[in-house]
């Protein structure tokens, strides 16, 4: 048997990989490479799903990473409040009750078997990036003098 690797980049503190990891030595320190780490993930969000047990705070913002969604989006999608979302995901031992979790679940399970639904959720991703976009306001340099970007 390998050595265990704690995958603690995925921001779940109980993930355990064995193979796949490459750790190297640069002179900045160690990096680690990950093998095919879109497939890990993948497979550590579907035993999130199919887990009896309720979902913490921890891995519904895995599952919401991996959809590819603000806090705003999710939550106008599953119709809750951005602060509902903000608070479980800060409460990161605490379950998620209710509907959100499953509801996430769902949307994240479908989302990888259903090409419509992925397309949909790729879709609202990409416009809730936009609306961001928007709503930040950029200044560039010209010469000596700010202007809007």
């Amino acid at each position: 048997m390998s050595e265990l690797f704690h995958y603690v980049d995925c921001g779940l503190p109980s993930i355990w990989l064995e193979g796949g990891v490459e750790v190297t030595e640069t002179p900045y320190g160690s990096a680690t490479s990950i093998a095919n780490l879109d497939g890990l993930h993948h497979e550590i969000a579907m035993d999130i799903i199919a887990s009896p047990h309720v979902m913490t705070g921890a891995e519904f913002r895995f599952i919401r990473i991996e959809l590819d969604m603000s806090q705003r989006a999710l939550a106008d999608l599953i119709k809750t409040s951005v602060k509902n979302i903000q608070r479980w995901e800060k409460e990161r031992d605490a379950k998620v009750t209710g509907p959100a979790s499953v509801a996430v679940g769902l949307l994240y399970a479908a989302s990888r078997s259903d090409e419509k639904i992925h397309e949909l959720v790729k879709g609202l991703a990409a416009l809730d990036r936009q609306i961001v976009e928007l709503e930040h306001h950029k200044f560039k340099l010209e010469g000596e003098h700010w202007a809007v970007a």
